[in-house]
């Protein structure tokens, strides 16, 4: 995976982190730290300000998947290279294809 398309990766995990409301949903791991109110407000602050972007939904779905793969260590907390192997193996569809918008709408806000 090459640095644009990992940072697509990121920007949709940022953009969806799950379901109806991907920005207070705790990690999938117990022992993670919380996101805080603020850090809440300012993610549903980017989803509204992205949903009518080129890319929107193809970096939701890859958020969505890149969730569901999120692999917990022994004690608790996300094991960031083991979820990011995962994800690269389960998520290889929705990943390519938000990939493959971002370069082509390289200006949305959805890839930035």
């Amino acid at each position: 995976m090459d640095l644009k398309a990992i940072g697509a990766v990121a920007c949709a995990v940022m953009l969806a982190a799950c379901g109806s409301d991907p920005c207070s949903k705790p990690s999938p791991c117990p022992n993670d730290v919380m996101k805080t109110p603020a850090q809440i407000d300012q993610c549903r602050a980017s989803l509204d300000a992205n949903k009518n972007a080129p890319c929107y939904q193809l970096a939701l779905a890859t958020g969505e998947c890149i969730q569901s793969s999120t692999v917990c260590t022994a004690g608790g907390t996300t094991d960031g290279a083991l979820t990011i192997t995962k994800a690269s193996n389960n998520c290889k569809n929705q990943i390519d294809a938000s990939t493959s918008c971002c370069m082509t709408n390289a200006s949305s806000s959805a890839c930035q």
